[in-house]
C-alpha cells in the first residue's frame, strides 16, 4: 500500500470516531456476551494510538526497534478510562489519532519504511513480511477494522 494511502486510511478513524454517536446505553453494552463493552473497545484503540504516540514513535526516530508490552497486561490497563465520559473518550482517541497521522506524516520516508525488529522479531511471522513503522500501521488500520465492526454491530441492533 503507498505510503500516502496508508496515513489517509489510518486517519480515517478519528473521523469514524467523530462521527459515533450512540445512547449510553449502547456505549456500556458489550461487543458479545462476556466480552468488553463499546467504551472499552474505543479506550483500547485510543490507549494503543497513545503507546505508539509516546513509545514507538520516539523509538523508531532514534533508529531504535519496536518494543511492544505483554498485550494482554496492556489491554487491560485501557480499562483506566472507564471514568471519563463517552465524549471524552470519543474526543481524545480522535485528537490523538489524528495527532498520531500528523506524526508520522512528518517523519522521514526512509523511517518508515525502514526494516525493523518488533519485540526482536524482524518479520511477520503470518505473512513472512519484513517488519517497518509503515506495516506496523498497516497492521492497526486492519485491528481498527475489527473493532469497528465490532461495535457497529452493537449500535446496529439498536
Amino acid at each position: 500500500m503507498h505510503i500516502q494511502q496508508t496515513l489517509a486510511t489510518f486517519e480515517e478513524f478519528a473521523a469514524w470516531l467523530r462521527s459515533l454517536q450512540m445512547e449510553p446505553a449502547f456505549w456500556e453494552r458489550p461487543i458479545a456476551e462476556g466480552k468488553w463493552e463499546v467504551r472499552d473497545v474505543i479506550a483500547h484503540l485510543f490507549h494503543w494510538d497513545e503507546y505508539l504516540l509516546t513509545h514507538t514513535l520516539p523509538a523508531v526516530r532514534i533508529g531504535k526497534d519496536i518494543q511492544f508490552p505483554d498485550f494482554d497486561t496492556y489491554n487491560h490497563s485501557s480499562l483506566c478510562y472507564r471514568k471519563l465520559s463517552q465524549q471524552d473518550v470519543l474526543n481524545q482517541a480522535a485528537a490523538t489519532r489524528e495527532q498520531l497521522v500528523y506524526e508520522l506524516r512528518n517523519m522521514q520516508v526512509d523511517a518508515l519504511c525502514a526494516h525493523i525488529s518488533v519485540n526482536n522479531v524482524s518479520h511477520d511471522a503470518h505473512t513472512g513480511a519484513p517488519y517497518s513503522l509503515l506495516y506496523i500501521i498497516d497492521e492497526f488500520i486492519h485491528h481498527d477494522c475489527y473493532h469497528q465492526k465490532q461495535v457497529l454491530s452493537v449500535i446496529q441492533t439498536a
